[in-house]
């Protein structure tokens, strides 16, 4: 697995800087084997980082096919200077489009939030884990997710 991830991470990144787009079936498989590797415990934490960047890379790569499927609406892009950090803040009926968006902490609230061609920088927690497991398996459009919430509906 060790030799594997980097190649999966590169052919993301090579498919998606040639403009290769999966359909969402496609890509619903691969996040379902990418969020399978998340959930086990490793004791090389080189093998660890590596499929979480797996993960990540993937999610970029979905945010380029969305990109493909999705007309971008006449909304102002929020991505301001062409990154943002988006831990522990609200964002609401808001497109990000060609940025990076960084999450370092905090709980992810979006209601209703395009992400189009996007590049994911995220640390290993629980937060950004729910995000990506939701994110991935969502098949495109506005996207809602609060970490803030557990799955009963309680704080």
């Amino acid at each position: 697995m060790k030799q594997t991830l980097p190649v999966a991470q590169e052919l993301l990144v090579r498919a998606r800087n040639e403009g290769t787009v999966l359909g969402y079936r496609d890509l619903n498989a691969l996040a379902r084997l990418t969020l399978s590797l998340l959930d086990r415990k490793y004791q090389d934490q080189n093998v660890r980082e590596q499929v979480w960047n797996t993960a990540w890379e993937l999610a970029s790569y979905k945010s380029f096919v969305d990109g493909k499927f999705i007309p971008l609406p006449r909304l102002n892009n929020a991505c301001q200077d062409g990154q943002m950090d988006f831990g522990g803040i609200k964002l609401e009926n808001q497109a990000f489009a060609d940025c990076e968006l960084r999450y370092s902490g905090g709980d992810i609230i979006l209601k209703s939030v395009l992400l189009i061609n996007v590049k994911f920088e995220m640390v290993d927690q629980p937060q950004s884990r729910i995000f990506l497991s939701r994110y991935l398996l969502n098949r495109g459009g506005p996207f809602s997710i609060d970490t803030s919430v557990t799955e009963t509906g309680s704080e």
